[in-house]
């Protein structure tokens, strides 16, 4: 049986995680809405890239996250699938930190190509 250290550490990870991306989606949001030209085509790109990478951080975050509350409650309630949940939980947050290594790649594309310039 694992310490339900373990799954509080997932829990605030998660949460953090969320809260930074959530920030970034509405940056790169105003970025498309007030500062890129629309005939800068390749900037667009980038960023609507970017975007959906973050969007799928924050989907594989949060049901990362809903697993590791239903790993914690089942800790309570029915032992036995606990390692499941745990599991599925981890491999969300694997997922998640695949888009967010893309993402960031990404975002250091974009940067570069205003130093191209």
């Amino acid at each position: 049986m694992l310490d339900i250290n373990i799954y509080s550490y997932i829990f605030s990870g998660i949460s953090l995680l969320m809260t930074t991306y959530v920030d970034r989606f509405n940056k790169i949001s105003v970025l498309i809405r007030e500062k890129i030209d629309k005939k800068d085509r390749f900037k667009i790109e980038i960023l609507y890239k970017r975007i959906n990478y973050i969007k799928r951080i924050m989907f594989f975050s949060i049901f990362s996250l809903i697993f590791d509350i239903l790993t914690i409650l089942s800790n309570i309630f029915i032992e036995k699938i606990v390692l499941y949940f745990f599991i599925v939980s981890i491999i969300n947050i694997l997922i998640a930190f695949y888009y967010l290594i893309k993402e960031i790649l990404l975002s250091n594309e974009y940067t570069f190509s205003y130093l191209e310039k």
